[in-house]
C-alpha cells in the first residue's frame, strides 16, 4: 500500500493497484527534491494476456472430439499432436516463473510425447508412451507436493483409502489380461494414484482434473489394453476425460502459482 501523499495531489482511489504511475527513465534510483527522498520500486513480474492460447486449446480439443465421433479418422490423428503443445504454450505464458511452471510444464511436455508415442504401433511404442506418461505423473506429483500440508494426506488421511482402493481394484481387475505388461501398468497405476492424492492439496479444480486423468487412463486400459470393457466410441470418452483433466490441472495450477507469488494476472489471462 502507498503510505505517503505528494504535495498538491489529493488521492481519489482507495487502492494502490488502481493508480497508474509513469516512471521516467532512471527512476530505478531514489530521487531527491525539496529536501525529501522519494524511493521508487521496480515493478513485479507481470503475466501477459494468454487467453487466445487457452481458447485455441479448447477449440482444437472440441474439433478433435468431433473428429473422433464422426470422422474422418485422419483429421483426429492430425489434431491430436496439437493439443498438449497449445495447453503448454498457454500455461507457460499464464504462470509465473518458478516451481509450478517448471514441474507442471515438464509434465505437460512429457504428456505430449506420450500422446505422440501412443499414436504409433503398439510394439514398441506403447511402452515408450507409458514411460513418458509415468515420468509426467512423477513431475505432477513433485509439483503438487509443495502443497502436501493442504492435501488429504495431512488434513484427512482416511480419504487416501478410496484412492488406494481404486488403484488396487483397477490393477486386480486388469491383471488377467495384462501378461508381461502387469508390472509396468501396476507401477504406472501407483504413480497416477499418488499424483491424484497430492492434487487435493492444490485446489478443487486440480483435484477434479487429476481424477479425470485417472478415469481416462482407466478407460483406456480397460477398453484397449486389457479388453475388459466394451464401450461404444471409447476413444471419445478416453480423450474427453483426458483433455478436460489436463486442462483443469493446468488452469488450476496457474491460478495457484499466481496466488502463491502474489502476482496479479493481467486482464484476459484466463
Amino acid at each position: 500500500m502507498a503510505s505517503g501523499v505528494v504535495a498538491g495531489v489529493t488521492p481519489t482511489m482507495p487502492h494502490a493497484r488502481d493508480v497508474t504511475v509513469e516512471v521516467p527513465p532512471g527512476a530505478g534510483r531514489a530521487r531527491r527534491g525539496a529536501g525529501a527522498t522519494v524511493p521508487t520500486m521496480e515493478p513485479p513480474e507481470t503475466i501477459r494476456p494468454a487467453w487466445p492460447r487457452l481458447a485455441a486449446y479448447v477449440g482444437v480439443s472440441a474439433l478433435h472430439l468431433v473428429f473422433l465421433a464422426a470422422g474422418p479418422g485422419w483429421a483426429a490423428m492430425a489434431t491430436k499432436p496439437l493439443l498438449l503443445p497449445l495447453l503448454f504454450a498457454w500455461f507457460v505464458r499464464a504462470t509465473p516463473r518458478g516451481w509450478w511452471r517448471a514441474t507442471i510444464g515438464t509434465g505437460l511436455l512429457l504428456s505430449f510425447f506420450g500422446d505422440v508415442a501412443l499414436m504409433g504401433p503398439r510394439d514398441p511404442w506403447f511402452l515408450v508412451g507409458l514411460g513418458a506418461f509415468l515420468v509426467a505423473q512423477v513431475a505432477y506429483a513433485i509439483g503438487f507436493s509443495r502443497d502436501l500440508r493442504r492435501s488429504v494426506v495431512r488434513r484427512r488421511p482416511l480419504l487416501v483409502l478410496p484412492y488406494l482402493a481404486l488403484v488396487v481394484a483397477l490393477v486386480v481387475w486388469l491383471a488377467p489380461d495384462l501378461g508381461d505388461l502387469l508390472v509396468p501398468v501396476a507401477v504406472y497405476a501407483v504413480a497416477i494414484g499418488v499424483m491424484a492424492v497430492l492434487a487435493t492439496g492444490v485446489s478443487p479444480a486440480v483435484a477434479v482434473g487429476a481424477l479425470l486423468f485417472v478415469a481416462s487412463d482407466a478407460l483406456l486400459a480397460a477398453t484397449s489394453l486389457a479388453g475388459r470393457l466394451v464401450l461404444p466410441m471409447s476413444g471419445l470418452w478416453v480423450m474427453s476425460t483426458y483433455l478436460a483433466g489436463q486442462g483443469l490441472i493446468a488452469v488450476g495450477v496457474a491460478a495457484r502459482a499466481r496466488a502463491a507469488t502474489s502476482v496479479a494476472p493481467a486482464e484476459g489471462t484466463v
